[in-house]
């Protein structure tokens, strides 16, 4: 997987919109669009983008050689985080999607509806 595609992961598991991270590194949207297709990018580009999504550069030492990423712990631990967001994230969706459908669930885990 390329570097643009590993950073387009990240910031939707970030929930980040390409605005709000062009705003953030003060570019447009269409320029994270085409960062996002490149296969490179410039080192200093890349430490600033991955400050802003809270990550640092040697989250993304490992290419695609799951062999070394398994070695590497902090590869391990920034997975780890960023499953356990994801997660949150997902909860989250389903929390809300219920909220805003009147929807419950009994005892039995059955799916009920409210009525009001």
């Amino acid at each position: 997987m390329h570097t643009g595609k590993k950073i387009e992961r990240v910031r939707l598991l970030r929930g980040i919109t390409q605005s709000e991270l062009g705003e953030k590194l003060g570019i447009t949207k269409q320029a994270v669009s085409k960062m996002e297709r490149s296969q490179k990018m410039d080192e200093d580009k890349m430490r600033q983008v991955l400050g802003v999504l809270g990550m640092d550069t040697s989250d993304f030492e490992c290419k695609d050689d799951l062999r070394d990423c398994a070695r590497n712990d902090n590869y391990i631990r920034r997975a780890q985080l960023l499953y356990e967001e994801l997660i949150r994230i997902e909860k989250e969706n389903f929390e809300n999607m219920f909220r805003t459908k009147n929807l419950e669930i009994d005892s039995d885990n059955r799916i009920l509806v409210k009525y009001k």
